[in-house]
């Protein structure tokens, strides 16, 4: 127990800033930073995001200035939901009872606390483990990601065309290295480095050929 050694969080300048820096160098933990416009790379978070602005917009009605005096509620609904990973409610794993429920005493719940640590979590990580295991099995099965070693060309897919016969890749781009989320840091033709990193699933492709296929 104790400290994350990793956080992973998109660019808002609510997490990346001096205090979040400090934070890090003060805990000890590696802060890394998903790549910009991929956030496909914070899947987890992303997922869960989602529901939350459906709900946020129903219970809103639209209006969305006032959002924030729904959120705890539809953050104890969400919390009381029994998600596929855990097959637990959030809200019972976190305070060892039941909503709803009268409080326990202090002997009663300390027992829970206990029963919590030694069976429950232990299952639960397992089941979490195996459920990742298969989820990343299907994934690697159906995604064939391609490695770029340093010094490679290759062009960059451009994701809106400006008509049906502008070029559909821009470059060509010189691959430098990859950075710790496994998107590549790139060098135009005139070895200034591109003010951000790509992954290979934004349209990577050698540059030899883009010149047969585009």
């Amino acid at each position: 127990m104790g400290f994350s050694t990793k956080l992973q969080s998109d660019n808002g300048t609510e997490f990346k800033n001096s205090l979040s820096k400090d934070l890090a160098d003060a805990m000890g933990y590696d802060h890394r930073f998903i790549t910009p416009l991929h956030p496909s790379d914070n899947g987890i978070s992303e997922r869960i995001v989602q529901p939350v602005k459906k709900l946020l917009a129903k219970a809103t009605h639209g209006v969305g200035n006032n959002w924030d005096l729904y959120l705890p509620s539809i953050q104890l609904a969400m919390n009381n939901r029994i998600p596929k990973q855990l097959n637990y409610m959030p809200f019972s794993l976190m305070f060892a009872q039941v909503k709803d429920k009268p409080p326990v005493s202090h002997e009663e719940f300390m027992k829970r606390i206990d029963y919590m640590t030694d069976t429950v979590f232990p299952v639960i990580e397992n089941k979490t483990k195996a459920q990742i295991e298969f989820e990343q099995a299907n994934f690697n099965g159906s995604h064939r990601l391609v490695d770029y070693a340093p010094g490679s060309h290759v062009m960059v897919r451009i994701p809106n065309k400006s008509g049906q016969l502008a070029p559909a890749y821009e470059g060509p781009y010189t691959v430098v290295r990859k950075n710790k989320g496994n998107a590549y840091i790139l060098r135009d033709e005139t070895g200034v480095l591109m003010p951000r990193a790509y992954t290979s699933v934004e349209g990577f492709c050698s540059e030899s050929r883009t010149r047969i296929s585009k």
